[in-house]
């Protein structure tokens, strides 16, 4: 006697009923997804969650009578379910994408073509393989964050005239950009005398207002990254999506440069690359922190840095969304520590 394989139970919201279709056709051509329902506003949508109690739900942004943003507030205050964003809208306003992550979405993926995609299929391996990690996603591991800066900001800031400075590279994918907005809005004042690097899986047009969203949290100045930044202490830099990020020497100060070169681990930038890239320098005080993440990024990478003595720490799996860029790191057999989110701003600061 087999088993019977338990189906993702998926409801799909989307004010365009051609969308709708396309969405639902898609998946719905895998055998463990089913489309439980469609909804064409957010209150179609809300009375269709009470009703067929989807495992996981899609969500357009841009609709009538309630839109997105309002139909995920509602959604995690009073029937919590996994979401992914899927709209054209990230195109005009990748801010209101933020919100959407700060409102509790879970992932979100742009349509390729605007709010009415003829080639939707092109994110069909994206979205089905983010369907399949969501689902299991504990929505009580997503991070509460504060709209303000952190309340250490009126303790004066420490000397950042010292040269060599404590290198800080973060990488993150799936429930990432809470992750870090918690981290970074979290560091003490302490640890400002690094320099840090986040490398967070997003798609082009994303970065640079996650940048922003950054910067409004912390007391140091959070930038996105460009080509011939030069690294100081108690700055930020956000890879930029479309971009491998790399460093090099340049005389008595280190510098970033771009690499357009493949994907790696199916995402550019990764993690991997940075990472090798810092390894070559041999930096004499370096931590590297993984997050949050579906997929391997950072694992290959990690054990480079190892090698030159950096500090190696992953999120551990009881507070991560997925564990899966933590997890393969753990199995490289180089991790130092594994530490639940709310502990890893205090411990990059006792290691600066």
């Amino acid at each position: 006697m087999t088993l019977q394989k338990k189906l993702i139970k998926a409801l799909v919201v989307d004010d365009s009923l051609f969308m709708r279709t396309l969405i639902s056709n898609i998946l719905e051509s895998y055998d463990d997804i089913i489309v439980v329902g469609t909804a064409r506003d957010g209150y179609d949508a809300i009375e269709k969650i009470h009703l067929l109690n989807p495992d996981v739900v899609t969500l357009d942004i841009d609709m009538p009578r309630l839109d997105g943003i309002g139909t995920l507030g509602y959604i995690m205050s009073e029937c919590p379910t996994p979401v992914i964003i899927i709209s054209g809208v990230m195109y005009r306003n990748s801010e209101t994408t933020m919100k959407a992550l700060d409102y509790g979405a879970v992932d979100f993926i742009a349509k390729p073509a605007g709010q009415i995609s003829l080639n939707i299929r092109a994110i069909e391996k994206e979205l089905i393989a983010k369907i399949r990690t969501v689902v299991h996603v504990d929505l009580k591991k997503l991070p509460f964050v504060l709209s303000q800066k952190s309340p250490d900001s009126s303790i004066p800031l420490p000397d950042l005239s010292h040269k060599a400075f404590p290198l800080v590279i973060i990488g993150a994918s799936t429930g990432g950009p809470r992750a870090i907005s918690y981290l970074i809005q979290h560091l003490p004042v302490a640890a400002l005398v690094g320099s840090f690097l986040i490398i967070q899986h997003m798609p082009m047009g994303f970065t640079l207002p996650f940048a922003r969203r950054l910067d409004n949290l912390s007391l140091m100045n959070v930038t996105e990254a460009e080509v011939g930044n030069i690294l100081t202490p108690g700055s930020c830099y956000v890879a930029p999506a479309g971009h491998h990020l790399v460093l090099e020497k340049q005389k008595n100060d280190i510098g970033i440069h771009f690499d357009d070169g493949p994907k790696e681990h199916g995402v550019r930038p990764s993690m991997s690359v940075t990472l090798r890239s810092a390894a070559l320098l041999n930096h004499p005080r370096s931590i590297c922190v993984i997050l949050t993440g579906m997929g391997s990024d950072g694992s290959d990478g990690c054990k480079k840095m190892k090698e030159t003595g950096a500090v190696i720490i992953v999120q551990n799996e009881e507070s991560s969304v997925v564990f899966g860029m933590p997890g393969a790191a753990i199995k490289t057999g180089c991790v130092d520590e594994e530490l639940p989110l709310k502990d890893i701003p205090n411990r990059i600061a006792d290691l600066m």
